[in-house]
């Protein structure tokens, strides 16, 4: 149970860092913003201005952006999904007496 809730919390925290880096990608960075398609968080953004969101964090190229804060929640993306494949992976695999 504590695994399950350690995921759904940073699939929390990373949705809210992925809405606060996709406002400040939009608001501050529009040209990076427009080339990967207008990305959003919202159910109805079709899946390749996603995926070449997920190609830009992945590409590290956000480090070419002069802005600390935005490169911070890169950043911290990188982590929380890295994060969220490890926690999904020990509570899909561990014996359930210990998760």
């Amino acid at each position: 149970m504590t695994v399950l809730l350690l995921f759904l919390a940073v699939a929390v925290a990373s949705t809210a860092n992925a809405a606060w880096l996709l406002g400040r990608m939009k608001a501050a960075h529009s040209e990076v913003w427009m080339a990967l398609g207008r990305p959003t968080l919202s159910q109805s953004n079709l899946a390749r201005p996603r995926l070449a969101l997920l190609k830009y964090v992945w590409s590290f190229r956000f480090r070419e952006v002069n802005d600390r804060m935005f490169v911070l929640a890169c950043w911290a993306a990188l982590v929380a999904e890295v994060a969220l494949a490890a926690l999904f992976f020990v509570f899909t695999f561990a014996p359930h007496d210990h998760v």
